[in-house]
This record gives C-alpha cells, structure tokens and sequence, in this order.
C-alpha cells in the first residue's frame, strides 16, 4: 500500500466518522425524549417547597456569615509608600560594613541581586533572608535590611568604569 493509498484511506474513515457524529447530533435534536409513565402502584415523589429544618446536623445559613466576609483575595503589588514619608534614619558605617553581603543591583522595586561573603550572586525579594539580614524594603538601586536589630540601607556601589 503506497503513501497516497493509505492517505486517502485515513481521509475516508475521517469523513465517515464526521457525517456519523453530525448524524447522532441531528438525531438528537430532532427526536422527542421518551417519558415513560410511572407504574399505577407506584408512590408518587412530591418535592416539598421548603427544605426541612429540622435536621440538626446543618447549621443555618447565618452561622457562615464570618466565613462570607473573609477577604480571600489578597493584592498581588505591595502598596506604593506615600510620597510624603519621612526617610530612613541613617546607619552608622560600621553598622554597613560588618555586613557580609554587597548590593549588586536591583530589578525595580520587587527584587534585589546581593553578592555574598563567598562570591555567589542571590536573588532575593522583601521578607526574605541573605546571610542573617532580612529584606525590609527594596527601592532602584537600594536595599533597606534588619540586621541585629538595626534597619541598614545598602547602595549598590558606583560603576568604576563611569557608564
């Protein structure tokens, strides 16, 4: 059986398949549901038009009213800092330099590349931890950390080549 052969053979089946499948769609649509009458000595179902309350196991509607109200939906971007706050006091430089870990760059205002003791370059974002010091805040070109107790601002250092 050549290529051309077993190409027009899959392309018929594929036909066939496709008028079977509008066939059964047309069907059902055109034909009328069978409803078959129930039994004469059957029990009738009747549904009620209240639901029963006095099943103890199901609390009422109100007791989920805390639930409803949960916020679940969380902002995704941290709130922008009003313009009008007053700047981070400043840290000692011996509190900077006995950091082990120097700012590389920063990736807007959600990440922050630090360099550690060893060389290796993290990529780290706010709440997270580089060598003891927690991330408090990250700006262009800057790092706020909690190191012992003490809020330091980290500078990524100026390009030695001036560009």
């Amino acid at each position: 059986m050549t290529a051309r052969q077993t190409n027009l053979l899959l392309y018929s089946l594929a036909a066939t398949a496709g008028l079977a499948a509008l066939a059964c769609v047309t069907f059902a649509f055109l034909s009328p549901p069978a409803v078959a009458a129930p039994p004469t000595g059957a029990p009738r179902l009747v549904r009620s038009a209240t639901l029963p309350t006095s099943n103890p196991s199901i609390p009422p509607l109100a007791s989920f009213e805390s639930i409803w109200s949960l916020p679940l939906r969380k902002p995704l971007a941290v709130a922008a800092a009003p313009t009008t706050t007053t700047p981070a006091p400043e840290v000692a430089p011996s509190a900077a330099a006995n950091l082990p870990i120097t700012l590389v760059g920063t990736i807007g205002t959600s990440t922050a590349l630090v360099q550690s003791a060893t060389g290796s370059i993290e990529v780290r974002s706010v709440g997270e931890m580089t060598a003891g010091a927690r991330i408090i805040a990250i700006r262009p070109s800057q790092i706020d950390l909690d190191f012992n107790g003490q809020r330091i601002t980290l500078t990524k250092p100026k390009d030695p080549s001036g560009s």
